[in-house]
């Protein structure tokens, strides 16, 4: 909410480059923001696990059990941003 108040308000009205362009400024000051408040290294987490399991998919072909919950949540979220 801050940020609306702030920076996008000041763009209602004009150019949309100016919408494109401010957004795209505020991706840049909090991408900077988080690099320096918890540093540029990802951080790694194990998985639970039953997600650290293989499904045979094809006799021979082995599959993650996480890819296929990764595929399931976004088909999920598409189906669910379409209604």
């Amino acid at each position: 909410m801050a940020v609306e108040v702030i920076a996008m308000r000041r763009l209602y009205g004009r150019d949309h480059l100016d919408h494109v362009l401010g957004t795209f400024g505020l991706i840049l000051f909090f991408n900077e923001l988080v690099r320096m408040i918890w540093g540029p290294a990802g951080m790694t987490l194990p998985l639970p696990d039953w997600l650290g399991t293989w499904v045979q998919i094809l006799p021979g072909i082995r599959y993650p059990v996480y890819r296929i919950v990764i595929i399931g949540s976004a088909l999920l979220v598409a189906l669910d941003s379409t209604f």
